[in-house]
């Protein structure tokens, strides 16, 4: 086999694996009860939002402590029930706490309060609308193309993980103590 023939037949079977890998994954998800818990490091390999998204369109709440809680309360009920009910039909439903590790999510997506994301081929989509089923499935048949959608966001680089974890908290420290060093040193210059 000549070398070209040869890394055809791995790329082929490197697609192959990757595709079996999407389609277990969406197997397995769309058979368990309930909407399906995400984290800042399952995300996108779930999801796939910014990557292809050939494991299906996903209406992700992202809860977020504090805020609205009535809201919140209510589509955490409407959640469980669409999560059952749109099994199998095409939207995965899941959830994703935005405190801890998973505030890389809130940064990602810039989110700050619990927000309802719908993900469809590579875009995104802020539900705004009432926490009941009614609403939330007429957004899910359609109703979400009547909403302006933004590109996904990619996940976040490990560069920009490290910046956003412990250099910006860093720096700003640094920035404080500079300020108050250079407010001793003007008042020193006066006397």
């Amino acid at each position: 086999m000549s070398r070209l023939g040869c890394t055809r037949a791995l790329l082929w079977f490197w697609w192959m694996v990757c595709a079996m890998d999407a389609w277990w994954t969406s197997e397995a998800l769309q058979t368990q009860n309930g909407p399906v818990m995400l984290d800042a490091k399952t995300f996108e390999h779930h999801t796939q939002a910014a990557t292809g998204q050939t494991t299906g369109k996903w209406f992700v709440l992202f809860r977020a402590h504090g805020g609205e809680r009535r809201w919140q309360n209510d589509m955490e009920t409407v959640w469980m029930d669409m999560a059952d009910r749109w099994k199998n039909k095409g939207t995965i439903f899941a959830y994703a706490d935005l405190e801890g590790e998973n505030g890389l999510l809130a940064k990602r997506f810039g989110i700050q309060t619990t927000t309802a994301l719908y993900f469809a081929n590579g875009m995104q989509y802020e539900y705004q609308e009432d926490a009941t089923q009614e609403a939330v499935e007429t957004f899910v048949k359609g109703g979400y193309k009547q909403v302006e959608g933004a590109a996904v966001r990619p996940p976040l680089h490990f560069w920009e993980e490290y910046w956003m974890d412990k250099l910006a908290p860093a720096m700003s420290i640094l920035q404080r103590v500079t300020a108050q060093k250079l407010a001793l040193v003007n008042q020193w210059k006066f006397w």
